[in-house]
């Protein structure tokens, strides 16, 4: 073997290792974990002292109104340059609220800021601001409750609860009816909801997230953990 053919090779093997070893050591030593799931404890970690919570019965019947500690954001699955990874964006600026009555909830929906989504990468959210959800024309995603929700009596005492949501989810130019399981909690004078809702990305004209080195799922999480409290 010659000494060009060496070379050669050596450019070639450390090419290879470059590309297999680089996203590994970025995605398991640099990058960290992604975030855990919303749960119902998020809310309340995030708006309350854990050592003030209460699950004493309150007044349940009034409008609710979105406060801080509320997340929405998005999870999907990508394989990067050969290694899975699940990558995660959020937001803290969703606005809404939901009315109570008669032991149930009669309306209700949340807005959310889609330009203020973000994850632990600046390239992917200008892909996801800019070709993936556009979001200078469509700035807002919205879902408003098209069905009244009946809350169980353990519900309005304070146990958390799963209830079934129907309505309107809008997104980009897209508005579908959805189903979604949403926990519900009412504690500390507060209504604390968590849910998730599958998004195939074809059923909502949204382009395919892929890109050179990187392949997504076609489908991906919309997941919310709302705060909410009375004026």
């Amino acid at each position: 073997m010659n000494r060009l053919t060496k070379i050669t090779l050596g450019v070639v093997v450390v090419g290879v290792l470059a590309f297999v070893v680089a996203p590994w050591i970025y995605i398991n030593l640099i990058r960290g974990e992604a975030p855990e799931r919303l749960s119902l404890e998020t809310p309340v970690q995030e708006a309350v002292d854990q050592s003030a919570v209460s699950t004493e019965s309150f007044e349940a019947a009034g409008e609710w109104f979105i406060a801080d500690g509320s997340v929405v954001g998005y999870r999907v699955k990508e394989i990067l340059f050969g290694q899975d990874v699940t990558a995660v964006g959020r937001t803290g600026s969703v606005t809404g609220s939901i009315t109570i009555d008669d032991e149930s909830v009669v309306s209700g929906g949340f807005v959310v800021d889609m330009t203020t989504i973000t994850s632990d990468s600046s390239r992917r959210d200008g892909q996801v601001n800019g070709r993936i959800l556009q979001t200078t024309t469509y700035p807002q995603a919205t879902f408003t409750l098209s069905a009244p929700i009946a809350l169980s009596a353990s519900a309005l005492a304070g146990e958390p609860t799963r209830v079934e949501a129907t309505g309107a989810l809008t997104l980009l130019d897209t508005t579908r009816e959805v189903t979604v399981s949403l926990d519900v909690q009412l504690v500390d004078g507060s209504v604390n909801i968590v849910g998730t809702i599958v998004i195939v990305f074809d059923e909502w004209n949204i382009p395919d997230p892929s890109t050179s080195g990187i392949s997504v799922e076609p489908q991906g999480e919309l997941e919310f953990a709302l705060v909410l409290r009375k004026n």
